[in-house]
């Protein structure tokens, strides 16, 4: 759980170890928190599931493969430039 200042509300959190989407969050409101490595660098980000899947589906080809289509999960530990720019504006500072 983590508290949202804005709304003073609590959300749900997963804490992964890299850039993950699973079905089984999906249509939940939860959202993911995980470290990327840059420039010697380790960054948290944090983001509802659900636009990070759709963030995906627009950076990747992730929804296409059988990881997602059949396991229903899938993640990364080197994410694309591509699917960084897109996940910029959920970067913990």
């Amino acid at each position: 759980m983590a508290h949202q200042e804005e709304t003073d509300q609590l959300v749900e959190v997963q804490v992964k170890t890299r850039v993950s989407i699973e079905r089984r969050y999906v249509g939940k409101s939860m959202h993911m928190c995980f470290p990327i490595a840059k420039d010697d660098e380790e960054r948290w980000y944090l983001i509802p599931h659900d636009k990070l899947v759709k963030i995906v589906g627009t950076q990747t080809n992730w929804l296409n493969t059988r990881s997602w289509t059949t396991d229903g999960a899938y993640h990364s530990q080197s994410p694309s430039r591509q699917l960084m720019e897109g996940l910029a504006d959920f970067e913990l500072r």
